[in-house]
Parts: C-alpha cells; sequence; structure tokens
C-alpha cells in the first residue's frame, strides 16, 4: 500500500487551514476528528 503525503511550503502560508479541509475530505475522516496537526511556533528577537 502506497503511503501518500501532503508537503506545504510554510513560507506561503497564511494560516487559512484548507490543508486540514483537503486532508479530512480525502481521508473521509468523520466531523470533529483530525488525521493530521499544524504546529505553529515563533521563535527569535524581533525588533519594535
Amino acid at each position: 500500500m502506497a503511503r501518500l503525503t501532503m508537503v506545504i511550503d510554510t513560507k506561503k502560508c497564511v494560516g487559512c487551514m484548507d490543508c486540514v479541509v483537503a486532508c479530512k475530505t480525502e481521508n473521509s475522516v468523520p466531523e470533529g476528528f483530525n488525521r493530521d496537526w499544524i504546529v505553529t511556533e515563533v521563535d527569535g528577537k524581533f525588533q519594535i
């Protein structure tokens, strides 16, 4: 059985979460459940 993955260019991500919807649709995931997870991490020092 082939294992497929979805690759996302995080530099172009705008946080719309369409990738989550696409995964749920393609894998027939029931409402209220997810097969993926999104991790948002900000690190570093920013000038004000």
